[in-house]
């Protein structure tokens, strides 16, 4: 594209000054611009014009004298500054030169003048690798690299004639170029008249298109009379004569010569030898092999590749087996050809036969550039393979015998980005970049190893950092890097829902599109976003119409299924040709064909059953692989087995093979897989190769598949191995290389199979990307992260498989970054909405990955979140017994030790009136005590210490260990605990009393033990619960007793959705006491203490989220019990057995007053025979960070540290 731009650019400015001329004016006879001349001007564009006359024909003395001219007549001048400068490095006087470059650098640091001085200094100093190998290149015969390189060095401004002229040359070398070469040295001639280097080129050529044309023989026939250049113009016409075929034409030319220099023998001798040479090759004409020769060498020269060459030159070679022409000759055609070690044998061979010692340097120069790029050549087949160290050292090697090329040292800063070996990428990079300062490969690479180890701003940073004409090499990807900073900040748009700002990116955007087709189809999708739908259809089918490449119609495509027209979006990609279909391509294209299919098969089975297996069988007949495999995806494998099995191998078609391999595989039918191989192999069709590859492919696929199901991961991975190397790697078979890594993983430890996914990560799906993420650790996982953050075309799901990777691995920030990532683009995915975090999470769905994840953020918020909680809670029985208490709870979060300190305190208030047993004397207990206590409540355990109220008749240390497990589908729950007994105020404050003047101090009933429960809920409708307990109670001058429970419970989800549930259940519950210390007497614990206690009820609850802020619990218990109680224990008394019915109803109630305070409520009715406790609590909560949780569904409520299990 360069070059083009630049010839435009010549012939544009060619035809400006040529105007109506011809391309084949006249050219005058050069002749010095007499000093005289120059010293009477004062015409200052004359005389600088005569100054780069000067400078072209090395006449030193004469550009001196205009340039002293000039500065007489204007000292200050800046061309003048810029010519004397120029003159200085031409003479190798870069220390005097440095200083007038210097001075321009000063004075007019952005002028032609002073960029042209800076290119001949770079071209002295700086770039002179680059300068020599262009000049290497050239010479051996690969004009299109070394135009690359001249493009990179002169960007179109050249600092003297000479470069212009050298360049022209070389463009030269391109038949396609000549009509613009030739057209830009007309207007050379035109602007600097009568210099006969410019008139010699244009002669030059005139002879490439006509070795006999007149201009160029009458231009040659002029300059050879000049006595001071004549022998100079007569050896370049020699020279020109030599590449000519001879003809009676060529033998003229001769005569031409030596006619117009008489005294100059070399003439003569030539001419001489021309009509000898021409009698001999008259002679030689009459050989077919020699002919062909001169026709083979003829094309070479014109830069001709074709199969007409080779055929040429091999028939001259089969006569003329040692020829170096013709040795030398067919070398080039297969260095054009980029079979370098063939052109490196050819060139060794024709130095070996050559012993002209003026041809051995240009014979070193074509063997170093044939091996070099053979070694390239075999560095970059190694890497397609994956053979990384061997593609390292052949990079080495091409280093080490040139190390003034940049290429290799780029092409190994590749292959070490590819593996993320940061560091020494950047270090063959800086000596690219040193070698080669201006190149644009070299510049371009190191952007890109800026923007993947630094981001997107650290590349316009470099890119800022640069001289001008670097950053004119990179001024392409400068403007792809600005898109992709408009890109993000129109996606932090579409997550704000900030409209006006999407309007502005979106605006800017389209007045300079990106390149690429999915950030094209991004902007398309904000436009929807904006409400501009029909907007965005036509901007896409527009991009469409402009950039036909199978990228953008797959974009478009993507689209139109997007906005939910399918059938349009299989159009467009059924348009794209099928040789151009990428993988992904084809998947959508198959998946979308299938899924019209399948949408047609669903919709029959939903209307009628038997309509839909009427079109399964009314398909059956045409295409019967097919209907087996819908069979199958229906669950009807017995007949998609039967169809399978029935199907006759000899009709199937090329097309269906994929069906067929599908099916075998899913049936693990290898007999089946063998049978269609037999087939196969005496068919005659034209793709039979590749398919008996596929059923080899599938028969080794099936035998890894068996070694992965018995646990085999060596034989798995012996077969896999092979099969994975011998493909190419965008055919690797991933799903069975993932399943091994996998396993293998788990095992503890990774293998071949990771690394080489590693490897080829750029290949992979996001999914199976991120799925490589989950199997990586320490840096590595970082630098993956860093790259799936910038893949495209990620899904939602691709995101919960890295969250859900780092929530295993325990990383926690990252795992909410990527949870709330996920959750985020899920949202977009549903409702084409871009919304915040919070916003996802808070209007979160019921599927299943919205679920997860919000468990997930919720579980991670928690363990950053501290709350304190103060409330009150009142109970009271009929029997005029109350209890008050004031807890207040503190949870401090302290997620780097992976849990949560519990600071608790509880004002406690009891009141009782009893009888003191076997008397009429009334005893009133009143007490009021404040209890402290300290825990660690961690995901899976949780431990306290605390005491009894402080204040209390006694006073002990209390606390419990609780430990929560996950067996399989079930949970099991241990708990040990020291807890006071609640159920009078006897048992739990203690009582001093005066009972037939004896003071009675007793109580404080302490209840130690154990607990286990069992339960088990998938989260579907029916869940099941028991408890096992055993405890002993010991107080203070009370009888010692044990107490054991045994408690089940099953229960059924009436309604079982998200923000609703009904259950009902039925639980059966039965405890026990060694003795019966019920009474209110000394050594009783006042504490309902039966033998036996049965219970059996029937529970029913209702819970409810209101608006997101509020969740309601209605709950109500009919129970039937039985009890056996023995005589109070050391007491007058009898034993008993009782039954009864008893009811019970909750209320209760959180809401969410804000994003750091909730209150919550209860309400609790109790009646029995005998017994009717009732409460009530309140409480307020404060969250000391955005608490985005809603109340759960059934809300919390107040636990009392003296009730604690």
């Amino acid at each position: 594209m360069a070059t083009r731009l630049r010839i435009a650019c010549l012939t544009l400015l060619a035809l400006s000054l040529v105007c109506a001329t011809a391309r084949g004016a006249e050219v005058e006879q050069f002749s010095i611009t007499p000093s005289a001349a120059i010293a009477q001007s004062n015409d200052i564009a004359w005389l600088l014009t005569q100054v780069e006359i000067a400078e072209l024909n090395q006449r030193q003395d004469i550009a001196i004298a205009a340039i002293e001219r000039i500065e007489a007549i204007e000292p200050d001048n800046i061309e003048a500054t810029a010519a004397r400068a120029r003159l200085l490095l031409l003479e190798d006087k870069p220390q005097q030169a440095k200083k007038w470059l210097a001075q321009l650098q000063a004075q007019a640091p952005d002028s032609l003048a002073t960029q042209k001085v800076e290119q001949l200094w770079r071209l002295k100093h700086g770039q002179s690798a680059q300068y020599n190998q262009l000049q290497l290149l050239t010479k051996g015969g690969q004009y299109d690299k070394a135009l690359e390189i001249a493009e990179r060095l002169f960007a179109g401004e050249f600092a003297n004639l000479s470069l212009e002229l050298d360049y022209l040359s070389l463009l030269a070398q391109r038949r396609q170029y000549w009509p613009q070469v030739t057209a830009r040295l007309v207007a050379l001639n035109q602007i600097y008249p009568n210099v006969p280097l410019l008139q010699l080129q244009y002669a030059d050529m005139l002879r490439r298109e006509n070795p006999l044309d007149p201009k160029a023989q009458k231009i040659f026939s002029q300059l050879v009379k000049d006595p001071k250049l004549g022998e100079r113009v007569g050896d370049i016409w020699l020279r020109t004569l030599q590449d000519i075929p001879m003809s009676d034409s060529w033998v003229q030319s001769h005569a031409i010569i030596a006619s117009y220099n008489p005294s100059v023998l070399v003439y003569q001798q030539a001419y001489d030898n021309a009509k000898q040479s021409w009698q001999q090759e008259l002679e030689l004409r009459k050989d077919p092999s020699y002919r062909a020769k001169l026709a083979g060498i003829k094309l070479i020269n014109q830069d001709a590749s074709s199969e007409q060459v080779f055929q040429l030159l091999t028939q001259a070679l089969s006569t003329r087996p040692d020829d170096p022409e013709i040795i030398v000759a067919m070398g080039k055609y297969w260095l054009r050809n980029q079979e370098y070690q063939k052109a490196h044998k050819y060139f060794v061979r024709a130095k070996s036969l050559d012993d002209n010692p003026n041809l051995q340097s240009g014979y070193e120069s074509l063997i170093t550039t044939a091996q070099y790029w053979w070694l390239v050549e075999q560095a970059e087949q190694a890497n397609e393979k994956s053979q990384f160290s061997q593609a390292e050292q052949k990079l080495q090697q091409a280093l080490a015998l040139d190390a003034e090329q940049a290429y290799a040292m780029i092409k190994l800063a590749q292959l070490y980005m590819s593996q993320s070996r940061w560091q020494l990428a950047q270090a063959q990079l800086q000596k690219a970049i040193a070698t080669e300062p201006d190149s644009g490969y070299a510049l371009s690479t190191q952007l890109e190893w800026v923007v993947r180890t630094k981001g997107e701003a650290a590349g316009l940073k470099y890119i800022a950092s640069l001289s001008p004409s670097q950053q004119r090499l990179l001024q392409e990807p400068k403007q792809q890097l600005q898109q992709r900073q408009l890109m993000d900040d129109l996606a932090a748009a579409q997550a704000k829902g900030d409209t006006a700002l999407i309007e502005q990116r979106v605006a800017e955007l389209l007045k300079t599109p990106p390149q690429s087709p999915w950030q094209k189809r991004e902007i398309a999708q904000a436009m929807v976003q904006i409400g501009e739908q029909a907007l965005a259809k036509e901007q896409m089918r527009l991009w469409s119409l402009q950039d036909s490449s199978p990228e953008m119609q797959y974009a478009y495509a993507l689209f139109l299924n997007q906005q939910q027209q399918p059938q349009q979006a299989l159009i467009i990609l059924e348009q794209v040709p099928l040789n151009k279909r990428s993988e992904a391509m084809n998947g959508s294209l198959l998946v979308w064909q299938q899924a019209a299919k399948a949408q047609q098969i669903t919709l029959a089975f939903a209307q009628n059953p038997q309509q839909g297996e009427r079109l399964l069988h009314q398909w059956a007949e045409d295409m019967p692989l097919f209907v087996a495999k819908q069979w199958l995806n229906i669950e009807r494998s017995d007949i998609a087995q039967e169809m399978f099995s029935a199907f006759e191998i000899k009709t199937i078609a090329p097309w269906q093979v994929d069906d067929y391999l599908d099916l075998a595989r899913a049936f693990a039918d290898t007999a089946r897989l063998q049978q269609l191989s037999d087939w196969v192999s005496i068919q005659n069709w034209p793709e039979q190769n590749v398919i008996l590859t596929k059923i080899n492919r599938a028969d080794r696929l099936m035998r890894v598949q068996q070694a992965l199901q018995n646990n085999e991961l060596s034989a798995a991975r012996d077969i896999l191995k092979p099969l994975t190397l011998e493909a190419e790697p965008s055919q690797s078979p991933w799903p069975e290389l993932f399943e091994l890594a996998v396993m293998q993983y788990q095992t503890g430890e990774t293998a071949w199979e990771y690394d080489y996914l590693f490897l080829q990560r750029g290949r992979l799906a996001s999914y199976q990307f991120a799925q490589l993420i989950a199997m990586s650790q320490d840096d590595q996982q970082q630098a993956l992260l860093s790259e799936f953050n910038v893949l495209t075309q990620t899904q939602a799901y691709d995101w919960w498989l890295v969250h859900d990777a780092l929530m295993q691995q325990a990383q926690w920030s990252q795992a909410q970054e990527y949870g709330l990532q996920a959750l985020q683009r899920h949202h977009f995915e549903q409702f084409q909405q871009h919304v915040s975090p919070q916003q996802s999470y808070l209007s979160a769905g019921d599927d299943w990955m919205s679920n997860s994840l919000v468990r997930n953020i919720d579980q991670l918020r928690h363990r950053k979140q501290s709350y304190l909680k103060v409330g009150a809670d009142f109970s009271f029985e009929q029997s005029d017994s109350r209890n008050f208490a004031l807890p207040v709870e503190a949870s401090i979060a302290m997620p780097e030790y992976d849990g949560h300190l519990l600071l608790r305190t509880e004002l406690i208030h009891t009141y009782d009136e009893n009888t003191y047993f076997g008397t009429e004397q009334e005893v009133n207990i009143k007490q009021t005590g404040q209890a402290f206590a300290i825990g660690w409540q961690a995901d899976t355990w949780q431990v306290d210490l605390g005491t009894t109220p402080v204040g209390f008749n006694q006073t002990d240390w209390v606390g419990g260990v609780t430990l929560d497990v996950d067996l399989q589908d079930f949970g099991l729950s241990v708990d040990l605990s020291k807890r006071p007994e609640t159920s009078s105020s006897l048992a739990y404050a203690g009582a001093k009393v005066d009972v037939d003047q004896q003071r009675l101090n007793w109580g404080s009933v302490l209840r130690s033990g154990a607990s286990l429960g069992l339960s088990w809920d998938q989260g579907g409708d029916v869940g099941f619960w028991s408890v096992a307990q055993w405890h002993q109670l010991k107080g203070h001058n009370v009888e010692d007793n044990q107490r054991y429970a045994l408690m089940a419970g099953t229960y059924y989800k009436w309604i079982n959705q998200s923000q609703q549930r009904l259950n009902i259940g039925l639980n059966l519950f039965h405890m026990g006491y060694d003795k019966n210390l019920s009474e209110f007497v000394y050594g009783h614990g006042d504490y309902y203490s039966p033998q036996a206690y049965t219970s059996l009820a029937i529970p029913l609850s209702y819970y409810q989220q209101v608006n997101n802020q509020t969740s309601i619990g209605l709950l109500a218990s009919v129970s039937h019990s039985w009890t056996q109680t023995d005589a109070p224990y050391g007491v007058p008394g009898e034993s008993s057995r009782d039954k009864g019915f008893g009811f019970g109803f909750e209320g209760l109630v959180e809401h969410k007053l804000s994003p750091h305070w909730s209150v919550g409520g209860k309400v609790a009715l109790k009646v029995s025979d005998d017994y009717q406790p009732n409460q009530i609590q309140l409480y307020f909560k404060y969250y000391f960070n955005d608490n985005w949780r809603q109340p759960p569904l059934q809300p919390s409520t107040l636990q009392l540290y003296s009730n604690f299990y």
